[in-house]
């Protein structure tokens, strides 16, 4: 990520970083990174936390949350970008607490991040349906 001296300057940082999480300044902040995106220019780690933020954020209408992560997948995401997002979101996650439910027999979580534009078939799905197979399979006697 782009940390240059200086960073912080940009429009979108104004109001966000003296505190001011009013509605009006979530627009601003949203087209200003959308804008810095359709430029072509990599988010800075300040920018990524904002637009981690911003995208967290229910108050954020969902068209520019679209609109900001169609912008960043068409200039192509940079390791540190997605890198920032990871640790910002990480800071966010909440613990489930799966381990505590009382569940009749075994589980198993089959998660896949999908998006890879590859045209590929989708392997986790694939597993999902074959364990669930597994599990329903009865010989015959």
């Amino acid at each position: 990520m782009n940390d240059a001296p200086g960073d912080g300057a940009h429009s979108w940082d104004r109001g966000f970083t003296a505190g001011n999480r009013e509605n009006r300044c979530y627009a601003a902040s949203m087209d200003a990174l959308i804008h810095h995106l359709e430029q072509g220019h990599e988010l800075s780690s300040r920018e990524v936390e904002v637009a981690a933020d911003l995208l967290l954020n229910p108050a954020v209408a969902d068209a520019k949350k679209e609109r900001l992560l169609e912008m960043l997948a068409a200039k192509g995401e940079t390791p540190g970008e997605i890198a920032g997002f990871v640790e910002v979101f990480l800071e966010h996650a909440v613990d489930p607490h799966v381990g505590l439910v009382d569940l009749e027999g075994p589980t198993l979580d089959v998660c896949g991040t999908g998006g890879d534009h590859l045209g590929l078939i989708n392997v986790s799905t694939t597993a999902m349906f074959i364990a669930a197979a597994a599990v329903c399979w009865k010989p015959l006697a």
